[in-house]
């Protein structure tokens, strides 16, 4: 047995002899502790990032209806002005199918 000079040291040092499977099993359970806390952290993170994407999803399908809306707009007073759908393609860079589809004029 090995003896040190400091006797609260040699309790120490033999405390830790005689229980190193108990202090390898507490050992193992930090670190299961400590993985567990940085899968919460990464789920928690991915959590955050799937509710940013969907909101920034909504604010684009928002943006897109608004957009629609606008192109609507244009389209019904082109129209009204006696504008075709050929002339009012060119002018709002469209094509003849997405003005018919504006209009719900689609064959």
């Amino acid at each position: 047995m090995t003896i040190i000079a400091n006797p609260v040291y040699d309790t120490v040092f033999k405390f830790l002899m005689e229980d190193e499977k108990t202090n390898k099993n507490q050992l193992d359970y930090v670190n299961i502790l400590h993985n567990l806390c940085v899968e919460e952290e990464i789920l928690t993170a991915l959590e955050n990032r799937n509710t940013e994407i969907k909101e920034k999803e909504q604010l684009i399908e928002q943006k897109d209806q608004v957009i629609k809306a606008r192109k609507l707009l244009l389209v019904s007073m082109l129209r009204k002005q006696g504008r075709s759908n050929e002339e009012i393609a060119i002018l709002l860079h469209l094509t003849e199918e997405e003005v018919d589809k504006l209009l719900g004029t689609e064959e």
